[in-house]
């Protein structure tokens, strides 16, 4: 298995035994038509490129933290407090080593930026870039 492989079930895997997560999408997000999902919140895993350097991979994901939300202030302040525990959870969990091994680290800060479609889906959440560096042999090592 290759380290992109590796990267992206531990991640995926991660997402989903995560107890606020109901719906996990990969891939392109302007190939996924997020308005025919119904389990909100959703996480879609976004891979953005691939760096290759001396003994060393670096992938990096941009990762969607979606939910709905009502008109009411209150609501949508609490779906963005919602998406940034889910989002921070997963970010220290990456970095702390309980997402990956001891070979696979996160490099880097992650950005976390919000993000708000009030006009077909309704969605407010967080859009966290995170780059992971992994050996190059992986697929030896695991």
């Amino acid at each position: 298995m290759g380290s992109f492989l590796t990267t992206t079930n531990r991640i995926i895997s991660y997402l989903q035994g995560h107890s606020e997560v109901n719906e996990i999408t990969f891939g392109d997000g302007g190939e996924v038509d997020i308005s025919t999902h119904t389990g909100f919140p959703l996480v879609h895993v976004i891979p953005i490129n691939s760096l290759f350097g001396e003994g060393i991979t670096t992938h990096n994901y941009q990762i969607l933290f979606l939910d709905t939300f009502k008109e009411s202030i209150e609501d949508k302040v609490e779906v963005l407090d919602l998406m940034n525990t889910i989002a921070r959870d997963f970010v220290s969990s990456a970095r702390q080593g309980i997402l990956f091994n001891e070979q696979i680290t996160v490099t880097g800060s992650s950005t976390a930026d919000i993000i708000y479609n009030d006009r077909l889906n309704k969605l407010y959440g967080y859009s966290v870039t995170i780059a992971i560096l992994t050996p190059s042999n992986l697929e030896k090592c695991v």
